[in-house]
C-alpha cells in the first residue's frame, strides 16, 4: 500500500494508536499547517494520501459488486416464485370464456382485388354464407369443419366463392350456390378484358395497340345469329367503336361482320374472328345496326341543314358538328333517323342547335332550331329561343342575382310581349326561401329548412292563409311576413298545396313566431304515430304530412299524415297513415288511423323486394287492397 516503506500490521496498529493518543500523526509548523518533514514515527503525508485514495476505490468497487449481487438475487427470487406459483396453482387450470351478444352486422358485400389494385370480384350479401353459429359450439367437430373449408375450398364461403359444394355431415344450409358472384379480368395494362355477371353472363372486351376499346361482346350478342353474313362462318354480333386520327370516336354501333384475311402463296382467304381486326379502323365495313356517328370540325358535305342555321354552322374547329343515329345503317352520311347539328360562338358555347328528324319531312317539320344567349362574364344562359320567327316559336329569358342565382324567369310566344312565370327569393345563407308562380301571382311556395339544411316543409301542413308561412291571401294587417312586412302577399292566391317533413321531435325551432312550428306539425304530440315512431337523425324522413285543395269546392281535402319505419339498411319497411278527422280542424288535433294507403315491404339480402302490400283508397264501399304478396 505504501511503496518504499515496510508497512506491517503492527505498524498500522501503532500508527493508529498514535493518531488516537496525539490527535494527529503529523506535526504542525509555525503557521499551523502540517509539517511534512516531521512524521512523528508515521509515513510521510504523500504516502498517506495515496493510501486513502486506494482504500476508497476498493470500498466503491465492493459496494457496486454487492449491489449487483443483491439485485440479481432479488430477480432470481421473484422468477422462482412465479415459476413455483404457475406450476403449483395454474398447471391443471382449464379456463373457458364465452360471450353472448346480439349480432349487429347483417349484410356483407365482399370485394376482391389483385396486386395492381384492380377489382377482380364482388360478392353481394345474398351470396355470403356465414358458418352457422351452432357449428362453433360443437367442440372439435366445428373446428374440423372450419379447417376443411380452409384447406379444400370446397364450399362457397367467404373468402372463397369459386366453387359450389356441401361439406359432408354439415347442414344443408351450408350449401351456397355461386349464382351472384361477379368476376372481372384485366390485361397487363389494367384494362378490363372480361366481366362475368349473374344476369348478363360473360362480356369480353378487345383493345387496339393504342389501348382504345374497339370491340365488346356480351352473352346475348354471342348467341345472336348472323343477320347479314356473306358466308356461313359467323361469330355472333358485337359492339364496335371506330376512331379518327385524333383518337376521337366517330362511330359506334353493332355488327356481325367477320374479318377476311387474304395472304400467303398462292394467295388464299380465311375467315377470322372480328377480334383479329382491332387495329384496322376501316373494319367493320358492312352496314351495322343502331349506329351513332359523330362528325367534327366541319359540316356534313352536301347536307341541306346548313341553310337552317344563321350564316351556316360556325366555329366548328375541334368541336362536334353533328351527331346522327341510324337504326339500320346505309352508305350515305346524309340519311339517318335523326340527328343534332351544332353551331358555336367564339367562346365555345352552343349558339344554335338544330334537331333533325328526317321521318317528319313529309309534314315539313324536319328541322327544329334553338338559339341561345349567354352572359359574357358568368356564362349563364340569359335566353333560349325556340323556332324564333316561326309559328310555333317560344322564348325563355332568365335573370340572376350577384351570386348567379336565378331570380326570375320570363316566357313569350312572340319575343315581344313577356310574362313573368316565376320569381325566386333566397335566405341570406343561400337556400331557396320562396317561389312566386305566375305573372298574376297565382301561387307562392315558401320553404322551411332545419339547421342541417334538410327541407322541413313547403307552405306547411295547414291550408289556412293566416297560418301560411308566406301569408299568401291573408288580409289581416296585424300579421307580418319575415318579421317586418305587413300584407306584402295579400294579393296572392291562397295556397292550394302544402306538406311538411318530420325527422325527429326537436328537428326545427323557428327564430320568430312559434306559429311556424305549429303549422309544420300542428299538434301531433298526442298522436300515436308521432310518439311511437322513433326519431331519425341520419336524414331519413320519419313522417310526411301533406294536404291539397279540392278544385271543385276550393276547400282543403282532409290531410294525410304518413309515418315510416326503416330497416338497418335504410329501406322502408312500413308506412302507417293517419287522416285528418275534419277539414275544419288543424291537422294533428284529431288524427284517426286509417288502413288506406298502407304499405309494407320485405326485401332479400340484395335489396330486391320479396313481398309487398299496398292499399289504395277505400271510398267507403270498395276493397282498398292493391297488392298483397305476403
Amino acid at each position: 500500500m505504501f511503496p518504499g516503506h515496510n508497512v506491517t500490521v503492527p505498524w498500522v496498529t501503532q500508527w493508529t494508536a498514535n493518531c488516537t493518543s496525539y490527535g494527529s500523526p503529523f506535526a504542525l509548523d509555525a503557521n499551523g499547517d502540517i509539517d511534512p518533514t516531521n512524521t512523528q514515527g508515521g509515513p510521510i503525508l504523500q504516502d498517506f494520501i495515496k493510501c486513502e485514495e486506494d482504500c476508497q476505490q476498493a470500498v466503491d468497487e465492493a459496494d457496486f459488486a454487492a449491489e449487483q449481487i443483491f439485485e440479481s438475487e432479488v430477480e432470481n427470487s421473484i422468477q422462482e416464485f412465479i415459476n413455483n406459483y404457475t406450476n403449483t396453482c395454474l398447471k391443471n387450470l382449464n379456463e373457458k370464456f364465452i360471450v353472448d351478444y346480439p349480432e349487429k352486422e347483417y349484410h356483407y358485400t365482399l370485394y376482391y382485388y389483385d396486386q395492381a389494385g384492380n377489382l377482380t370480384r364482388t360478392v353481394p350479401p345474398v351470396a355470403v354464407k356465414r358458418i352457422p353459429a351452432i357449428l362453433l359450439y360443437t367442440g372439435t367437430g366445428g373446428l374440423n369443419i372450419i379447417n376443411q373449408l380452409r384447406t379444400t375450398g370446397s364450399y362457397s364461403i367467404y373468402p372463397g366463392h369459386s366453387r359450389v359444394g356441401q361439406i359432408s355431415g354439415s347442414p344443408s344450409s351450408l350449401l351456397a350456390p355461386n349464382l351472384f358472384v361477379t368476376n372481372y379480368h384485366y390485361n397487363s395494362y389494367n384494362q378490363l378484358t372480361a366481366q362475368e355477371t349473374p344476369d348478363g353472363g360473360l362480356t369480353n372486351f378487345w383493345y387496339d395497340d393504342l389501348g382504345r376499346l374497339r370491340f365488346s361482346q356480351n352473352a346475348k350478342q354471342l348467341a345472336t345469329p348472323c343477320y347479314a353474313c356473306a358466308t356461313p362462318v359467323g361469330y355472333g354480333r358485337y359492339s364496335y367503336t371506330i376512331y379518327d386520327g385524333q383518337s376521337r370516336i366517330i362511330e359506334v354501333g353493332e355488327n356481325d361482320e367477320v374479318y377476311v384475311f387474304t395472304g400467303g402463296f398462292p394467295p388464299s382467304s380465311s375467315f377470322l374472328p372480328f377480334s383479329s381486326a382491332v387495329n384496322i379502323q376501316t373494319f367493320p365495313s358492312q352496314d351495322g345496326l343502331q349506329v351513332t356517328k359523330t362528325y367534327y370540325d366541319e359540316a356534313i358535305v352536301a347536307n341541306p341543314v346548313a341553310s337552317v342555321f344563321t350564316g351556316g354552322q360556325q366555329e366548328l374547329r375541334k368541336r362536334v358538328a353533328t351527331t346522327s343515329y341510324e337504326d339500320a345503317e346505309d352508305a350515305s352520311d346524309n340519311t339517318y333517323d335523326h340527328a343534332t347539328h351544332y353551331s358555336y360562338d367564339v367562346h365555345g358555347n352552343v349558339k344554335q342547335l338544330v334537331q333533325d328528324n328526317q321521318p317528319l319531312t313529309v309534314i315539313n317539320e324536319q328541322y327544329k332550331k334553338v338559339d341561345y344567349e349567354y352572359d359574357l362574364i358568368s356564362g349563364k344562359v340569359n335566353a333560349v329561343h325556340y323556332q324564333d320567327g316561326l309559328p310555333d316559336q317560344y322564348h325563355h329569358r332568365y335573370y340572376y342575382d350577384a351570386e348567379n342565382r336565378i331570380t326570375s324567369a320570363y316566357t313569350s310566344n312572340d319575343n315581344v310581349h313577356w310574362n313573368r312565370d316565376a320569381r325566386y327569393f333566397y335566405y341570406l345563407h343561400g337556400p331557396l326561401a320562396r317561389t312566386e308562380l305566375g305573372d298574376e301571382k297565382i301561387q307562392g311556395a315558401d320553404n322551411i329548412y332545419t339547421m342541417h339544411g334538410w327541407i322541413r316543409g313547403v307552405n306547411g301542413s295547414v291550408l289556412d292563409e293566416q297560418k301560411d308561412f308566406g301569408l299568401d291571401g291573408n288580409i289581416n294587417a296585424t300579421l307580418q311576413y319575415m318579421s317586418s312586412q305587413l300584407g306584402v302577399h295579400m294579393n296572392f292566391a291562397r295556397d292550394v298545396f302544402g306538406y311538411s317533413l318530420d325527422y325527429y321531435n326537436t328537428d326545427y325551432t323557428p327564430i320568430g313566431s312559434a306559429t311556424v312550428k305549429t303549422n309544420l306539425t300542428a299538434n301531433l304530440a298526442a298522436n300515436a304515430a308521432y310518439n311511437s315512431t322513433p326519431g331519425l337523425f341520419n336524414g331519413n324522413i320519419r313522417g310526411l304530412t301533406q294536404v291539397i285543395t279540392n278544385p271543385l269546392t276550393n276547400q282543403s281535402y282532409p290531410g294525410l299524415s304518413r309515418w315510416f319505419t326503416y330497416d338497418q339498411l335504410n329501406r322502408i319497411k312500413e308506412a302507417n297513415n293517419y287522416l285528418q278527422a275534419s277539414v275544419s280542424n288543424d291537422l294533428g288535433i284529431s288524427l284517426a288511423g286509417t288502413n288506406d294507403y298502407y304499405e309494407k315491404f320485405r326485401y332479400d339480402a340484395n335489396g330486391n323486394i320479396l313481398y309487398a302490400k299496398r292499399n289504395g283508397y277505400t271510398g267507403g264501399t270498395f276493397n282498398n287492397s292493391m297488392d298483397d304478396m305476403f
